[in-house]
């Protein structure tokens, strides 16, 4: 099965294969989740673009951010972007993961405020 899927904004049109309307669903939400936000979650600025960073990690091999940046010049916050392990697909980052004591992951998460958008703040160096 094939289908013709628009994004809710019009900005995006692709083609969504599967075998059956499961496998149909599951890719509108993949492709949703990632390519349907259309406003910054911090100011609501619809001036958004896609930004992918080429870095290296704390070992030095290569690596790449993903992320949405907001373009109102009193704003600039982000969404961050995670990929999964298949190195396949992406998702966007709107929780944290909690951790004991030790630093060991919980399996809890903490949701971020405004779904994941975060804009730096020089004051305290922190993302907000």
């Amino acid at each position: 099965m094939k289908i013709k899927y628009s994004s809710a904004n019009g900005k995006f049109e692709t083609d969504i294969e599967g075998e059956g309307s499961l496998a149909i669903f599951e890719g509108i939400s993949k492709f949703q989740e990632v390519f349907e936000a259309d406003t910054c979650g911090k100011c609501g600025c619809t001036d958004i673009k896609y930004v992918v960073r080429n870095s290296k990690d704390g070992d030095g091999n290569p690596t790449k951010y993903y992320e949405l940046h907001c373009n109102n010049p009193k704003c600039r916050a982000r969404l961050a972007f995670g990929v999964n392990r298949d190195m396949k697909t992406i998702y966007p980052k709107r929780a944290l993961p909690q951790k004991d004591a030790k630093g060991k992951k919980t399996g809890e998460y903490d949701y971020l405020p405004d779904g994941g958008w975060l804009k730096y703040n020089r004051e305290t160096g922190e993302n907000e």
